[in-house]
């Protein structure tokens, strides 16, 4: 007699198929771990979108575009009276031919002008930009030696990164009641407000003054009294140059006392600078006032600013061709976030207002606002979105609840992103937002292909508990 063997999985004739569910053992499934504690999961959720609602608001830096280093530094020197070809052969050119030894370094080119010259390099992108410009300085200290001897007329180079992205951030017109000039205005804002406003946050690079009347102290000589007197304008100038020192004189001891002797014939005023002696002709003491005529002025100007707005309605408000102003540019970190930065200079702003009566600034250019549009359009373009992508995913699942399901996936993934980025020290920007809303279509595919899944495993008879899992 023949015996049949039956499986005990398999059904018996004529009963659906009976759906068994995994073994417990088979190892770790992140899907039923979650189900089997799901306030874990919760929790894990609103933590996510509370620390990225905290990043944003407070931590992360925003810009308004991206930052990417220049990988480029370049060598500035100054002779005037200089030709452009002389500039090219005696300066320019000893200066590329020593530093092509610089590591690294890919290309070099240089610009020279009447008694101006830069030699800029560029290295390749990623090239630790502080330690080559450390290399770039040792080096110069050798090219110097290699330089013309011109006396005064030669200003020592100078090393500075070249660094087209970094634009300023604010910039401020200072302008001055009757009170003020704009040569005083010139000398304030070279003098105290570049110091107080750098100084009003570790995230301000640089602040840089621009505008002409620029301080000079002018001595125009009378050729007629310099021949009465038998002296030449050599001798006035090296009378000035031999007065015009501030330094030690040494010290006076007596007994036990000790008092420490100063020089100090610095030519702070017109009336200092004129009672300076240059000569003394037939037991008479000439001064320069003798012979000369001393102004406190400016530099002719060769560069100037001038503000033109217009106010909520619309009108002008000034004259380009009269209202003279000194501009102040605010320069921030790359690693800063442009509304933390105005913040604080404008909070600097106000003081110096306060300090100094009578001068104004007035924002010419504020870089925050373009930030806080860009914040804007950026979490209304999200919301919309969302709410686009809700109905598109009800459409087509007819689920209210695979739909509610769908669209939890969107800001749980979003804030995780957002928290993933910051310790790769990117910043919230035009191009990070794009990328972010792109990733809405990934994310509701991927959910919908998820739900759809489920409610397949649903259909084969599976209970809502192995259907999520399988």
């Amino acid at each position: 007699m023949a015996m049949a063997h039956t499986d005990p999985h398999q059904p018996a004739e004529g009963q659906s198929p009976r759906v068994i569910g995994r073994q417990a053992g088979s190892g770790f499934n992140i899907s039923r771990w979650s189900i089997d504690h799901p306030y874990v999961i919760i929790a894990f959720y609103l933590a996510m979108i509370v620390l990225a609602v905290i990043s944003i608001g407070f931590t992360m830096p925003r810009r308004f575009m991206p930052y990417v280093q220049s990988p480029m530094i370049g060598v500035v020197t100054m002779m005037p009276g200089l030709s452009s070809e002389e500039m090219e052969t005696y300066i320019s050119k000893p200066i590329e031919e020593r530093l092509v030894n610089v590591p690294d370094v890919r290309y070099i080119r240089s610009v020279s002008q009447e008694g101006f010259s830069i030699v800029s390099l560029e290295f390749p992108y990623g090239t630790d930009m502080d330690k080559a410009l450390v290399n770039v300085q040792s080096l110069l200290n050798v090219i110097q030696a290699d330089l013309p001897i011109t006396g005064a007329n030669l200003k020592p180079s100078w090393v500075l990164k070249i660094d087209p992205l970094n634009l300023p951030v604010l910039s401020l017109a200072l302008t001055g009641d009757s009170r003020w000039d704009m040569k005083s205005l010139r000398e304030l804002a070279d003098n105290q407000v570049t110091n107080r406003i750098k100084a009003s946050s570790p995230l301000v690079y640089t602040v840089q003054a621009f505008g002409g009347y620029r301080r000079q102290m002018q001595v125009i000589v009378n050729r007629k009294k310099l021949a009465a007197f038998g002296l030449s304008i050599l001798q006035v100038r090296n009378a000035i140059d031999g007065q015009n020192v501030a330094k030690p004189a040494g010290t006076l001891t007596a007994g036990s006392n000790e008092v420490t002797i100063r020089t100090d014939t610095l030519a702070r005023s017109a009336d200092i600078l004129a009672n300076y002696p240059v000569a003394a002709v037939n037991g008479r003491i000439v001064y320069v006032k003798d012979v000369a005529r001393v102004e406190d002025t400016y530099y002719e100007p060769r560069s100037g600013y001038h503000h033109y707005y217009r106010d909520v309605s619309g009108h002008h408000i000034g004259n380009p061709h009269v209202d003279h102003a000194i501009e102040v540019s605010v320069l921030q970190s790359p690693e800063a976030s442009s509304p933390v930065v105005i913040r604080a200079v404008m909070d600097e702003v106000q003081r110096l207002e306060r300090d100094y009566p009578g001068i104004h600034f007035s924002v010419a250019y504020d870089n925050s606002q373009f930030v806080g549009i860009l914040m804007r359009n950026m979490f209304e373009e999200l919301g919309l979105a969302i709410l686009l992508t809700g109905v598109a995913v009800l459409l087509f699942l007819g689920n209210w609840r695979g739909t509610l399901i769908s669209m939890t996936a969107i800001p749980v993934s979003l804030a995780m992103a957002l928290l993933a980025i910051i310790p790769m020290g990117m910043t919230l920007n035009s191009s990070t937002l794009i990328g972010l809303l792109l990733s809405i279509g990934r994310l509701v595919d991927d959910s919908i292909i998820d739900v759809h899944a489920v409610e397949r495993h649903l259909r084969m008879g599976k209970t809502p508990r192995d259907a999520a899992i399988d």
